[in-house]
């Protein structure tokens, strides 16, 4: 029983590390209505995540086609 609970877990930090990857400009109200669970769920998995190293930073990649434009 406590084996499918863990693999549960491990399953749901895996759809929210795809999730953010996919877009991490994504509200933590967003992911959780995309990801079937609740807001509070995915700030705290989030925090976690961040706490365990799964999630650096956040950055912005520049493209030097955005700025010739300007």
């Amino acid at each position: 029983m406590k084996e499918v609970e863990n693999m549960r877990k491990e399953e749901n930090k895996l759809r929210l590390l795809f999730a953010l990857i996919k877009g991490t400009r994504r509200s933590d109200r967003e992911l959780a209505r995309a990801l079937g669970t609740s807001q509070p769920t995915i700030t705290r998995k989030r925090t976690k995540l961040e706490k365990e190293g799964f999630i650096k930073e956040y950055t912005v990649i520049q493209t030097l086609e955005k700025w010739a434009t300007k």
